[in-house]
């Protein structure tokens, strides 16, 4: 009799199936602790796992890097050694809490709202639900890891490991405090790591600006990508072997703008290829710069709050505005002059707080925007140069005054403590800051008249800042322009040659109006100041 052959109806698959073999083997590999290194006397190999961060799913990255690692954990045991592949996953501080806070966001949820407590309990939650699909998915792709060894990085243990680490380098002298550049996001708020920082190559303008010499000998011209932190300077750097500017060095400039007094020195790090060779220095916010302030001792000046608005350390006109508006205002203020320079002029600066008079042979004169407030009593007390400018209008030298200058050029200005003072009296302006309020905004603006600058019904932009405010308004007759954003409001005086309005014109948003001005006043004497 033939014996009875059992014989089974499952064919073999004729393709592999993953979810087949795979889910029925790993976890027999698991539980045999095929993975775990038992106690013998043989050669350790360790890897601790490049730990994922919870901050989602594994990538492609995560797959070739975790394969390789296993490779070698995999040839470790087939050549007889105690091999352990220690598995984990990473918190990732700032980038899971920007992953949290968006989700939070997309729900409604403010994080500032809800408090910390209430915001590391969603933290937890997301860990543990994208911590343990991160785990799945190394199982799933075999990783031969001791998975009874499994850590995360603020596991207590852990923790008080590192900690123990900070606190014995702090004893030993290796951990200080300090002031240092730091990668910082604006939106978030917080700190960034180098490693958590992405570089992109962008297309940036490199713009030249103008640093007068304190001394009234010149100026010089540095040229910068950043515009707006020009406000924090508190040097310009020349390399030691420029001879072009070999003689400037112990100089000093002032900063535009802020009229701080700002020194001129050497220092190796500067290119003499790049831009102009002179370079604005501005410790507080360019690691490089740092590093050259700490070696020439200048001051650092933040000039940013942390959502990347500008603080106080900048002049009032400036103070709340973000980086890229503040940058679009340096450069319309300072373009301004660059404009008149470029269409022929030649640029005299005076000081209507130092200078006597106002150099000889002028063609016109042009006096920004500042704080004549803070110097009521200076710029009355200089009275030959308020003749000076007085004599000039009566010449009937084009004179164009904006803001600050308006203020000078009327008959006289209240200081902050309420005491008035004597101005140049070219126009019917008695200014005042008491009961001050702000006005501050871009203006879309109509020239009522022919002037220096504009044509009648020319329309240009230009912006309004200031806390001061005057006794009267300008009449139909007199007035300079119409503000049509607000109602056709009139703005300034225009009184003989003499125009004067709160408002900073933007050169560069008309081609005409710079040509317009040289011209103007090269049919005087040719110089404008």
């Amino acid at each position: 009799m033939m014996p009875e052959i059992k014989t089974s109806e499952k064919e073999l698959s004729t393709a592999y199936s993953p979810n087949e073999v795979e889910n029925k083997w790993y976890p027999i590999w698991e539980k045999s602790g095929a993975y775990q290194p038992k106690e013998k006397e043989a050669d350790s190999f360790t890897l601790m796992i490049p730990p994922p961060n919870v901050t989602g799913i594994l990538t492609m990255g995560h797959v070739l890097n975790n394969t390789i690692n296993d490779v070698l954990v995999r040839r470790a045991r087939m050549q007889g050694k105690l091999a352990l592949w220690l598995p984990g996953t990473d918190h990732a501080s700032i980038a899971t809490e920007a992953k949290v806070t968006r989700m939070l966001k997309d729900d409604g949820i403010s994080k500032q709202k809800i408090g910390r407590e209430e915001f590391l309990s969603h933290a937890w939650k997301w860990k543990e639900k994208y911590g343990g699909i991160i785990i799945q998915q190394l199982k799933k792709l075999g990783a031969s890891c001791d998975w009874s060894r499994e850590i995360f990085t603020m596991d207590d243990d852990y923790s008080r490991s590192i900690l123990e680490a900070f606190v014995r380098l702090y004893h030993d002298g290796l951990i200080y405090r300090g002031e240092r550049i730091i990668n910082w996001d604006p939106q978030e708020q917080t700190a960034l790591s180098d490693e958590e920082v992405i570089y992109k190559d962008t297309k940036g303008h490199l713009w030249h600006f103008r640093y007068p010499l304190s001394d009234g000998s010149g100026h010089l011209v540095v040229a910068t990508t950043r515009p707006e932190t020009m406000l924090g300077d508190t040097g310009v750097a020349v390399n030691p072997k420029d001879k072009r500017y070999t003689k400037l060095v112990g100089k000093s400039v002032l900063l535009p703008i802020v009229n701080r007094e700002i020194p001129i020195f050497a220092d190796s790090y500067v290119d003499m290829e790049f831009g102009t060779g002179c370079v604005k220095v501005t410790p507080a916010h360019d690691p490089n710069d740092f590093e050259m302030g700490e070696r020439n001792s200048l001051e650092v000046i933040n000039i940013f709050h942390p959502d990347a608005r500008l603080n106080e350390n900048v002049p009032d006109q400036y103070v709340g505005l973000d980086r890229y508006d503040a940058r679009k205002k340096v450069v319309e203020e300072l373009d301004s002059l660059d404009l008149l320079e470029a269409w022929g002029a030649e640029l005299v600066p005076f000081s209507p707080l130092e200078d006597e008079a106002l150099p000889p042979g002028v063609g016109g004169v042009y006096i920004g925007g500042g704080f004549p407030e803070m110097f009521a009593r200076e710029l009355s007390e200089n009275v030959t140069m308020r003749y000076s400018v007085l004599d000039a209008v009566e010449r009937q030298v084009p004179v164009y005054a904006e803001c600050g200058g308006l203020m000078y050029l009327g008959q006289t200005l209240s200081d902050l403590e309420g005491v008035q003072y004597p101005m140049v009296g070219a126009i019917p302006v008695v200014s005042s800051m008491v009961g001050r309020q702000l006005h501050l905004g871009y203006r879309e603006i109509e020239s009522c008249t022919d002037g220096p600058l504009l044509r009648r019904g020319q329309q240009v932009r230009g912006h309004e800042f200031h806390w001061s405010v005057i006794e009267q308004s300008p009449d139909t007759g007199q007035s300079v322009y119409r503000v049509t954003n607000q109602d056709n409001r009139p703005e300034g005086f225009q009184i003989g040659s003499v125009w004067a309005s709160y408002i900073h014109v933007h050169l560069g948003s008309d081609p005409s109006l710079a040509p317009r001005f040289v011209e103007t006043c090269a049919s005087g004497l040719g110089k404008a100041l």
